[in-house]
């Protein structure tokens, strides 16, 4: 009976006893396997439809998940695996084109997918161009790992290069900095020595080569302190002692505990002020006479330090004497100056205390009186019509109220009822001139007599 292929739709006769190990027969046109009912072949088509169909759609996916494995995942994963795989789908593809043979193993391979000739033709080109593309990405991918390692090894032999160099121009500025010590020649040792910090100061063998420059500058600094210590001397001699005491200044700053340093510096010194003793009076003597430098604390306190040096044997002490007496008398009226400006702020202190106080009370409602009293406002008294002596105790039990006046000078605090009773405190403020001498003439040393 002439039935149709399912595949090719090209009808044939089955020749009997020509089936499958499943009981379906070849097609003779395409060699696909088809299975034989009474039904007609419409109606097998029809019924056969839908599970193809659901097939159809399972061997999509299957097919992009192998497609995108093979063509993305692979290459990058393993490359060289994807360029093998990829030459041997070529290699199946054109092998597939060329040889009759193969094609035919292939088909009868491939005969369960019922695919027609063209979509045979068509997925074996397929699979080319995806072995194809598999190979050109597995290739890039390694073409660019091998780019990566070069670059890798570029680098690392460009650091091993630049601390090669480096290493050997260290060794060079060292050897220039021995050859340099060698001679004698701090100078060229310390410059071939920075060339070497500059490249690296960690170095070990740097850090030893500044320990010895150091070392032997050291040396030859001390070296200079007996020729130092004689040209003190010898400028001594010829009285230039502002040069004498430069050279003292130099010599200090090696060794300021050199044996004889002290003493001729000292002596330098001395000389040097004794020839300044007539300017020390001459100074003196102007601050005394100039009204404006009289009542200026800086210039007389400095016009004083300069004329005590002056030794009671010098020539110059009998002019000092006298510049002193002249200083006593603007000490004396720096001092009148500065106790008077102090006594009138603490003054004024008392004024606006007693009227803030009487105003506070009054705006809480209290008519309370306060008045001053005395040439320079020292006593304070307190009327109230209903202040009585539990109300004082009140007020002065902590003590803080009193203190408070007494730290701005009042000496007596009365509480006054304005009628019978009254109750009065007296008080121990700072003496103003003594608090001046302490706190602001002391620390210029013109707190005493200024008297030669």
């Amino acid at each position: 009976m002439p039935t149709q292929c399912f595949n090719c739709h090209q009808m044939f006769t089955p020749i009997p006893g020509v089936t499958t190990a499943r009981g379906s027969v070849i097609c003779p046109h395409c060699g696909a396997p088809n299975i034989v009912s009474p039904m007609t072949v419409p109606a097998a088509r029809a019924s056969m439809s839908a599970p193809a169909n659901r097939q159809d759609s399972h061997r999509v996916l299957v097919l992009a998940l192998v497609a995108f494995i093979v063509l993305v995942v692979l290459p990058v994963a393993a490359p060289v695996t994807a360029i093998v795989l990829g030459a041997l789908l070529v290699a199946a593809s054109l092998t597939y084109f060329a040889s009759p043979r193969a094609r035919a193993v292939l088909d009868r391979i491939t005969a369960g997918l019922r695919l027609t000739r063209i979509k045979r033709y068509l997925a074996v080109t397929g699979i080319a161009l995806l072995g194809a593309s598999s190979t050109t990405l597995g290739a890039a991918v390694l073409r660019s790992i091998a780019d990566v390692r070069m670059k890798r090894q570029d680098v690392m032999r460009q650091a091993v290069e630049r601390e090669i160099t480096k290493a050997t121009q260290i060794e060079q500025s060292l050897a220039q900095f021995d050859q340099a010590m060698s001679q004698g020649d701090l100078a060229a040792a310390a410059d071939a020595l920075d060339a070497a910090v500059e490249l690296d100061d960690a170095h070990p063998d740097v850090l030893t080569r500044k320990r010895a420059l150091r070392d032997a500058v050291r040396d030859r600094q001390l070296a200079r302190l007996p020729d130092l210590l004689q040209d003190i001397e010898r400028q001594s001699k010829t009285a230039d002692w502002e040069a004498a005491l430069e050279t003292c200044k130099q010599a200090k700053q090696i060794d300021p505990e050199f044996d004889g340093l002290k003493s001729a510096c000292a002596a330098a010194r001395k000389e040097q002020r004794r020839t300044q003793f007539p300017q020390f009076v001459e100074a003196a003597s102007r601050v005394a006479a100039d009204d404006d430098l009289c009542d200026t604390p800086l210039e007389l306190k400095n016009a004083w330090e300069n004329l005590r040096t002056i030794p009671p044997g010098d020539e110059n002490f009998r002019g000092a004497k006298k510049a002193a007496r002249g200083l006593e008398r603007c000490r004396k009226r720096v001092k009148r100056e500065f106790v008077e400006a102090v006594d009138s702020v603490m003054q004024l202190q008392r004024e606006t205390w007693a009227s803030d106080y009487q105003t506070s009370l009054l705006d809480e409602g209290m008519d309370v009186r306060v008045s001053l009293r005395g040439k320079r406002k020292t006593k304070i008294k307190i009327r109230y019509a209903l202040l009585n002596r539990a109300g004082v105790h009140q007020i002065t039990k902590d003590g803080s109220f009193l203190n408070n006046l007494q730290k701005i000078g009042f000496e007596r605090v009365t509480f006054s009822d304005g009628f019978y009773e009254s109750w009065f405190y007296d008080l121990e403020p700072d003496d103003v001139e003594h608090a001046v001498t302490a706190k602001t003439l002391k620390p210029m040393n013109l707190h005493q007599r200024l008297e030669l």
